[in-house]
C-alpha cells in the first residue's frame, strides 16, 4: 500500500491518519536513504556544505541530487510522526556509515557520528540473525542486498511501515501488502508546503 503523501500532510484526510496511525503504531523502518539525509542534510545545514549532492534520488523519470529541502521536509515529516517509533537495522547502519565515511574528512564523520548517539538517539535498532539472512531466498538469489533483505525480515516478523527511495525495494513491500513511504513522496512536497525554508 502506497502512502498518500498529499492526503496525509497537504489536505489532512482524517479517515487516511487514522487508517495509517494503526500502521505507524507498529514502527517505521528507515532504509539507508533516509538516513543519509538526516545525517548528511542537519551537517549540511549547520555547516553550508553540500554532502547530500554527492547522492542521488531517483523521481519518476528523473534522477537529481539529493539537497537541504531533502532534509528539511523529512524532518518536518519525522517531527510531525515523533510520538511514533523509528527502526533500523545493524545493516542499514552500516551502510549509511559506509556511504558517510566514503564522502567526508575525518573532522566531518566525527561530528556526523555525534548525531547518531545525541540528535537521533531515539532511533531504535533490530538485531536480525545472520542465518534469517542466508536462508531468505531473495538474499540467495542475489536480488537484493543484505540491508533490504534485513528490512524484509523485520517487516514480516512485525508488519511496519518502510521509508526508503528504492523503488524495487517499496514494490516488494507493497506487493506484500505493506506500508510504503517513498522518499519521493514526501521530496515531491516542497511544491505545496509553504514556509519550507
Amino acid at each position: 500500500m502506497w502512502f498518500d503523501a498529499q492526503g496525509y500532510v497537504i489536505r489532512r484526510d482524517d479517515k487516511l491518519i487514522s487508517k495509517y496511525h494503526k500502521q505507524f503504531k507498529k514502527g517505521i523502518l528507515l532504509d539507508t536513504t533516509p538516513l543519509l539525509v538526516l545525517f548528511l542534510g542537519k551537517y549540511d545545514k549547520e555547516n553550508k556544505t553540500k554532502l547530500l549532492a554527492h547522492f542521488n534520488i531517483n523521481e519518476v523519470g528523473n534522477t537529481r541530487k539529493l539537497n537541504l529541502n531533502d532534509f528539511k521536509l523529512l524532518a518536518q515529516f519525522m517531527t510531525g510522526l515523533n510520538h511514533y517509533d523509528f527502526f533500523i537495522t545493524p545493516h542499514i547502519f552500516t551502510e549509511t556509515i559506509k556511504h558517510i565515511w566514503e564522502k567526508t574528512s575525518d573532522k566531518q564523520f566525527k561530528t556526523i557520528l555525534s548525531y547518531f548517539c545525541v540528535d537521533y538517539s531515539f532511533l531504535q535498532e533490530f538485531s536480525i540473525p545472520y542465518k534469517d539472512i542466508c536462508r531468505n531466498e531473495i538474499f540467495q538469489n542475489k536480488k537484493l542486498e543484505i540491508g533490504d533483505i534485513s528490512l524484509i525480515i523485520e517487516n514480516d516478523r512485525k508488519s511496519k511501515t518502510i521509508l526508503s527511495s528504492d523503488m524495487k525495494l517499496n514494490s516488494i513491500f507493497d506487493a506484500n501488502e505493506f506500508l510504503v513511504i517513498p522518499l519521493q513522496f514526501l521530496t515531491t512536497l516542497h511544491y505545496t508546503i509553504p514556509n519550507i525554508n
